[in-house]
């Protein structure tokens, strides 16, 4: 797209899917230091947006939120949160954008 990253092609996002599930499990296999983490996050920037998209919604259960920067995707009207509460998450981003959940 516009980004001032390489150009990327590729054919099947299933190939980079199994490189995040091959990561996961290994990260949080027994005897690793991540393995009783409860919270488990996705982030992803651009393209890889869209590929932490596509495993989140492939595997939900393994996941507890996903985190898109500047993501290569749309969301569809029923994931989009209403209208009072993006409002309600803006203002309260612009008064305390450190705020801990």
């Amino acid at each position: 797209g516009r980004s001032d990253g390489e150009p990327l092609y590729f054919n099947s996002i299933e190939t980079f899917s199994q490189d995040v599930l091959r990561d996961y499990a290994r990260i949080h296999a027994d005897g690793s230091p991540y393995a009783g983490v409860q919270s488990r996050f996705l982030l992803g920037k651009s393209l890889g947006g869209l590929i932490t998209a596509w495993v989140a919604s492939s595997h939900p259960s393994l996941w507890t939120g996903l985190i898109g920067l500047s993501g290569a995707y749309q969301l569809s009207a029923a994931q989009r949160p209403r209208i009072v509460l993006a409002t309600l998450l803006r203002t309260a981003a612009a008064f305390a954008p450190k705020l801990a959940c």
